[in-house]
């Protein structure tokens, strides 16, 4: 009885095993390479008259469309530019005023420069980090 049951449990799955074989896969659209959708969608954005080829008039409006977007470009490249320098000159002028601070307050004979005495006076003023 068990080895009977076995058999047909072994048919059943061979038979729908064969049957799922049998059935068609749906049908994949053919592969494009990037390269190949690149060229499909700028032809469907820039060829007017639609005879599959760009025209020298519909490469002019390809050629105004890629100046347009470099200008967008390069101001936003000025742009960053401008605030980098500008952070960057606030950085310098108030690393400026601290050094000047610290001279002011630690350089005891006046000279400019901290020298060992001064320098472990100053070391000795900075509060103390705790170690990780």
């Amino acid at each position: 009885m068990r080895l009977t049951l076995i058999v047909l449990v072994v048919a059943a799955c061979a038979i729908s095993a064969t049957a799922a074989f049998g059935q068609q896969a749906p049908a994949k659209p053919p592969r494009t390479t990037p390269v190949q959708d690149r060229e499909r969608l700028l032809l469907e954005k820039y060829d007017a008259n639609g005879n599959g080829k760009v025209e020298p008039e519909e490469r002019e409006a390809f050629r105004a469309d890629v100046r347009r977007r470099m200008a967008a470009v390069r101001q936003q490249i000025d742009a960053k530019q401008k605030r980098e320098t500008a952070q960057s000159r606030e950085f310098r002028r108030r690393l400026l005023e601290q050094g000047a601070a610290i001279l002011r307050r630690f350089d005891a004979d006046g000279d400019g420069q901290l020298n060992a005495e001064e320098r472990k006076a100053f070391e000795a003023s900075r509060p103390t980090r705790p170690r990780r």
